[in-house]
């Protein structure tokens, strides 16, 4: 099995690789373990679970090799001759840490924004509609943030939108008109009551790629391009008072 590192990003592989300490003790030298339980039974770890059984919970718990940080799972499934088999139904998986999996960024990206984002990552499974909500407030926080949005479209998520319709590619207008209007399915009412249009949590996560993506492009490339700017305007500074002391007198092209 191969984890995926919620903190650093990186992959690696899961190993529960034990030798004997003496006759009754086992140390683990792999980077993680497995247990199992079905609620009614102690726990088991990797090397004493139950051959079959219908109904029963598998614990993960790894350290991964490269940040150290340690990712804890619970999924729900049954066992077949000594191997575990989730159920297909996703709800039945737990990350338990970390409480949400989501992109540190600078101190530099405003903290109102990064807030609505973490709280949105940490509710997409728990309630998609709901993280979809906070997407589209994050973004709205992003464009009157980053962008000279005149006073008379403000107020309106569409009308501050369609600021931007010139200022931007038509791709990214597309995208993030559409989380504008994915986002407004979990904060208003259908005129029909009955009418239940849901948004899954695969769907919302795309929300949060895209806003991810917005905080890269914007705020980070615009941060890596002034310091890039800067970086040589001080060079020149520098050798050109170098130039200087030593009586050169720089050519003017």
């Amino acid at each position: 099995e191969i984890i995926l590192c919620p903190f650093c990003g990186k992959n690696y592989p899961f190993t529960t690789e034990f030798v004997r300490v003496d006759s009754y003790d086992f140390k683990n030298i792999g980077n993680g373990i497995k247990c199992y339980s079905n609620l009614n039974e102690t726990f088991l770890d990797g090397n004493s679970r139950p051959r079959s059984h219908e109904s029963i919970y598998e614990i993960t718990i790894t350290k991964c090799p490269n940040c150290k940080e340690e990712y804890l799972r619970i999924s729900h499934g049954k066992m077949v001759e000594n191997r575990f088999e989730p159920k297909s139904d996703q709800n039945l998986n737990t990350i338990i840490r970390p409480k949400s999996i989501h992109k540190t960024f600078p101190n530099y990206v405003p903290q109102a924004i990064y807030d609505d984002y973490i709280e949105a990552c940490a509710i997409l499974e728990l309630s998609p509609k709901a993280s979809a909500t906070l997407a589209r407030r994050a973004l709205e926080g992003m464009i009157l943030d980053f962008w000279e949005i005149p006073s008379k479209a403000k107020g309106s998520l569409k009308k501050e939108i369609d600021e931007l319709q010139d200022k931007i590619p038509t791709s990214q207008w597309n995208a993030i008109n559409a989380l504008r209007n994915l986002g407004n399915i979990g904060a208003h009412m259908e005129k029909d009551v009955n009418l239940i249009v849901d948004i899954d949590a695969g769907e919302a996560d795309k929300l949060l790629r895209l806003i991810e993506l917005l905080i890269d492009q914007w705020y980070i490339a615009k941060h890596e391009q002034e310091q890039l700017y800067n970086d040589i305007i001080n060079i020149n500074n520098n050798k050109q008072e170098e130039r200087k002391n030593a009586g050169s007198i720089p050519a003017q092209n």
